[in-house]
């Protein structure tokens, strides 16, 4: 078993020989093994370059490999209901499905299994041993559309916020209240 987690403040000790972790970025550690299984579970939108993860990531698989690979969904943005600032996380890439499905024909993979939310998107992946030069689908002006339209439901969003804001003082000052997940909803609504 070996685990790669380059936040030093989850540094977690296993006393059993069999299980090696990695304190470094994907990017900076040298492995020269092959695994059953590979899961990747948001982190690829913390990396440098999901380039460099899908060349470097097929050295450790072998025709057998399964890669779990499961990223937030870009079209999350979308909702009638979004509120939050989607960007200002520390993302420093943001997918849609056409995204993914993309790299996985740029660098010879193929999809075993899909599942997909408004939230996530999941994917079982193989090596594609027997892959032809795959057309690579432009995503940009569906993208583009995507945050033009989120910049304008955001704005309408954080008005509704404004407003409700006043109801919840008013709230406030009457009843004892327990706000759970007291994330960045609720700093929505104590900034609007």
């Amino acid at each position: 078993f070996v685990g790669i987690e380059p936040d030093k403040n989850l540094q977690v000790k296993y006393p059993e020989k069999k299980v090696k972790i990695f304190n470094e970025k994907f990017e900076n550690i040298q492995i020269n093994k092959k695994f059953d299984l590979i899961h990747c579970s948001h982190t690829l939108e913390h990396l440098d370059s999901p380039s460099f993860f899908f060349k470097r990531v097929k050295n450790l698989m072998h025709n057998k490999t399964i890669l779990y690979l499961e990223v937030p969904n870009i079209k999350s943005i979308i909702s009638k209901y979004c509120l939050e600032e989607y960007f200002i996380d520390k993302h420093a890439f943001h997918f849609s499905e056409n995204d993914i499905r993309n790299y996985l024909k740029k660098y010879n993979y193929k999809i075993i299994k899909q599942i997909h939310d408004e939230e996530n998107l999941i994917f079982l992946i193989k090596i594609n041993r027997n892959s032809k030069n795959a057309t690579i689908r432009n995503n940009f002006l569906e993208n583009k559309k995507m945050i033009q339209k989120y910049k304008k439901t955001i704005k309408t969003n954080l008005e509704k916020m404004k407003k409700l804001k006043y109801k919840f003082k008013k709230l406030i000052l009457k009843k004892s209240i327990l706000f759970w997940g007291a994330g960045r909803i609720f700093n929505v609504m104590q900034e609007y």
